[in-house]
């Protein structure tokens, strides 16, 4: 693998920071709640949970996320937008787009049709450790799709439009939603940059009609997830939002409940459960039969809820490092590395796969900076781990073909 500077586009200052905003703007609405009404709101709605740690500590939190996000930034921003990382300079890449395209279309009426006859794929289902669902995180496609829009979002055709709409139904259907922002995030990335300075001016507006768009988005996701249409105020529609950007309160209380958390994580897993949560996404159940147990990332509702659901994840969002730390000090060393190799993956590919001069070319390397910020799981990082081999795939396959320089 070379790398190598060129002058490759680069991504908007703009962009940087309204995404920036974006990510920082509900960490200080969640902050201000929480110091001024001396309570947890965010996914803790159905207590009234209050603040028993000193509010030095809450701040010292947000003080963590803002300088992780700042060091950030400046990190990609400065030092590694530039540098093209590339395999090898003899050879290039380049994407046979009909049969790419072909693949994504087999691949989603595949996910489809196990959707609808077995139920695999459904977020928080209870087929989500199932041999099927393993079978289908061994191929990737939510990333190589994300691959395919950024580069032909420009040149449409019938086929594009096509796997758009597959791709929506189904993340809709399996229950997602996080899609819609990053759908958001890319079309805002290729925009000019006199619309990204008037949507600068414009983003409390942007917070407000999301929270509208939420209010429809959420009871259908319920009722795919779990088959309950639960319906939400406007305001709730804000605060779901707000969620969806920010694990602030769930940080805080991660701290505040930290024993509780060491403890139940101590009785409910085998030792080093966690780091082994890494290869719960692609290898089966029968080969590691602890996949049931809770996720650490659970325990966080679980000290607060003792009923609380164990197939979903809430998140522990900035906090998760620190909290991985007090597990085994060895595990944010391990942590550190998974991170910069994921990295490391996702600038391989893109570079290798998307024109240099295309606007939204970086996105994807961009945002996987941002993963620390989030607080992203050993078992997020997991769950990207099946892109390696699908790339070596779509290879065998023709959908990606090498060329020499």
């Amino acid at each position: 693998m070379e790398i190598g500077i060129e002058n490759t586009k680069r991504i908007s200052l703009r962009f940087v920071i309204i995404y920036c905003v974006i990510n920082f703007f509900p960490h200080l609405v969640s902050l201000f709640w929480i110091m001024t009404t001396g309570e947890y709101r965010s996914e803790f709605r159905t207590a009234n949970l209050t603040v028993k740690m000193d509010y030095m500590n809450v701040l010292l939190i947000f003080l963590f996320f803002f300088f992780l996000l700042i060091l950030t930034v400046v990190l990609y921003y400065c030092c590694l937008q530039d540098k093209k990382f590339i395999i090898s300079k003899k050879y290039k890449f380049h994407i046979n787009r009909i049969r790419y395209e072909n693949y994504l279309i087999i691949i989603f009426l595949s996910n489809l049709f196990l959707l609808f006859s077995t139920g695999v794929g459904k977020a928080g289902g209870e087929y989500s450790s199932s041999l099927l669902s393993s079978i289908l995180a061994l191929l990737n496609f939510d990333f190589f799709f994300w691959i395919y829009f950024i580069k032909y979002s420009r040149n449409r055709n019938r086929k594009f439009y096509l796997i758009c709409f597959l791709f929506i139904i189904l993340e809709l259907l399996q229950g997602w939603s996080s899609f819609i922002i990053t759908f958001f995030f890319i079309i805002l990335c290729s925009s000019s940059k006199k619309w990204q300075r008037r949507l600068l001016f414009a983003l409390p507006f942007v917070f407000l009609l999301g929270g509208l768009g939420y209010t429809f988005v959420f009871p259908f996701k319920m009722l795919m997830r779990f088959g309950k249409y639960i319906t939400i105020s406007y305001g709730e529609g804000i605060l779901h939002l707000f969620e969806r950007l920010t694990k602030f309160p769930n940080a805080c209380v991660s701290i505040q409940n930290q024993d509780k958390i060491i403890e139940l994580y101590k009785n409910l897993n085998f030792s080093n459960e966690e780091i082994m949560s890494f290869f719960y996404p692609w290898i089966p159940g029968f080969l590691m039969p602890h996949k049931s147990q809770r996720l650490f990332n659970n325990l966080v509702m679980l000290s607060v809820y003792p009923d609380y659901s164990k197939n979903v994840s809430a998140g522990m969002g900035i906090s998760y490092i620190y909290m991985i730390g007090k597990l085994n000090i060895f595990y944010i060393l391990v942590y550190l590395l998974i991170y910069i190799l994921y990295f490391y993956v996702i600038k391989v590919i893109t570079d290798s796969l998307i024109d240099w001069r295309n606007p939204t070319a970086k996105y994807l390397s961009f945002v996987s900076v941002f993963q620390i910020v989030m607080g992203i799981s050993f078992r997020q990082f997991g769950a990207f781990v099946p892109v390696i081999w699908t790339f070596v795939i779509l290879i065998f396959m023709g959908c990606i073909k090498i060329r020499s320089c």
